[in-house]
């Protein structure tokens, strides 16, 4: 799939986020067994000490910035996309 600009400027924001596990591991071992940080913790521990995250992390992050940047439509419709044209409503989308 070619995504659109609109698509690859929320996404490029996360270009010097390496994904890693031990900001995993050492969350786990501080959290008392929590599992996952929510975006406003993942965000306050890049702040703090350069961390991202690992898939899981960088997914939901992902989501959230897609969501603050008005990709909130259904991923039903973006499934539809296709060859530079959303073949449900006909728009290029960029």
């Amino acid at each position: 799939m070619f995504a659109p600009e609109s698509i690859l400027k929320t996404w490029r924001k996360f270009n010097a986020f390496p994904m890693e596990t031990l900001t995993k591991v050492w969350f786990y071992d501080k959290a008392n067994g929590k599992k996952q940080r929510d975006v406003t913790l993942m965000q306050e521990h890049r702040e703090q000490y350069g961390m991202s995250g690992n898939c899981f992390d960088l997914a939901l992050w992902l989501l959230d910035e897609f969501n603050k940047d008005g990709w909130n439509r259904s991923l039903s419709h973006w499934s539809q996309f296709e060859y530079g044209r959303c073949s449900r409503c006909s728009s290029s989308h960029k």
